[in-house]
């Protein structure tokens, strides 16, 4: 059977290969045609070749085949035809990176705890900003302090979550800066247990499908309630993490996230939804150097503030009544 990937490894045709591939028949062998994919973005590449891996490991007993595959030599560079088996191209993580760019790379997640402790004898929290976050945010070197500071945080919240609630043996990201394009592109996945299976251990939360869980987990003090960790940790934040990464974005940029069969795409025009099909959680966040200058942190904390503090009379609490409060 053939396999037509996409022309285009963006979010949008990312999130419809996932469903497709979801959907193909039994077969005893599959071909994938990379012949006429043409843009590969950051996103694009780790969802893609997640759902790619799946694949593959569920089909185990099938004969997998490739064509068309060397024609695209920013793919094979970044290590994406490494990361779906294939043994063409840099390796995830291989690619030196640069000002610009940092290739698909995948990280131990119980190795790197190992590291922080026993070699860096730091918290996982202090690694993930300074060893992880670091590496993400030399596509920007050359650019505003603000800048470097509000992605640093953006990506090590993103990672925090990660670590602290996905249940993933493994985390992957990639990112690019594209200068004319006045854009900058950091993708974070894990293949964990995704976002509805995660806010269900919570039993105050109401979680009736996927859409929701996406909602939910972007409200201040949700990841919060989940979380295990004393009081006193320095690193603690109220579990405000994801709202305001999402927040941020959704002022310089966009934002979006991808587990279960959705996917919340947030900008300043508002939210959107698609159908998706990704077991783990897939995150896209998107900054525009010149608009840096929209952020207000002081008006988005007090706004998650306020939400949170709204909420907090409540037993219950679904993703409705939180769009009912802001």
């Amino acid at each position: 059977m053939n396999i037509k990937m996409p022309n285009s490894f963006n979010l949008e045709q990312a999130i419809k290969f996932t469903c497709s591939l979801h959907e193909i028949e039994d077969s005893d062998s599959y071909t994938c045609d990379y012949s006429r994919v043409g843009t590969v973005e950051p996103f694009g590449m780790l969802l893609i070749s997640s759902k790619v891996r799946e694949f593959i490991k569920e089909r185990k007993e099938s004969k997998h085949f490739v064509l068309g595959y060397d024609t695209n030599d920013y793919a094979s560079h970044m290590g994406y035809f490494q990361s779906v088996y294939l043994d063409y191209g840099k390796k995830p993580g291989e690619a030196c990176g640069s000002n610009t760019y940092v290739p698909i790379t995948k990280i131990n997640i119980n190795q790197s705890y190992r590291v922080a402790l026993f070699e860096k004898e730091m918290s996982i929290e202090q690694y993930i900003e300074k060893e992880i976050a670091k590496k993400l945010i030399r596509i920007v070197s050359t650019e505003s302090k603000e800048l470097k500071d509000t992605l640093t945080f953006c990506i090590t919240e993103i990672i925090r979550n990660v670590y602290d609630h996905s249940k993933s043996k493994e985390l992957w990201f990639a990112g690019q800066y594209w200068p004319r394009k006045d854009m900058v592109e950091i993708a974070i996945l894990d293949e964990g247990e995704g976002i509805s299976n995660t806010l269900k251990r919570n039993k105050k939360l109401i979680v009736d499908n996927d859409i929701d869980a996406l909602k939910l987990s972007l409200q201040p003090g949700v990841t919060k309630s989940l979380d295990t960790k004393r009081d006193n940790d320095i690193y603690s934040n109220q579990g405000f993490g994801l709202f305001m990464t999402s927040k941020i974005c959704e002022s310089a940029g966009s934002f979006a996230i991808c587990s279960g069969n959705a996917c919340l795409t947030i900008n300043d025009n508002g939210k959107s939804s698609k159908e998706s099909s990704f077991n783990g959680t897939a995150i896209r966040l998107r900054l525009q150097p010149s608009k840096i200058h929209r952020i207000n942190l002081d008006l988005i904390r007090a706004e998650g503030n306020r939400i949170a503090d709204e909420i907090k009379r409540d037993l219950r609490i679904s993703a409705n009544l939180y769009e009912k409060i802001v």
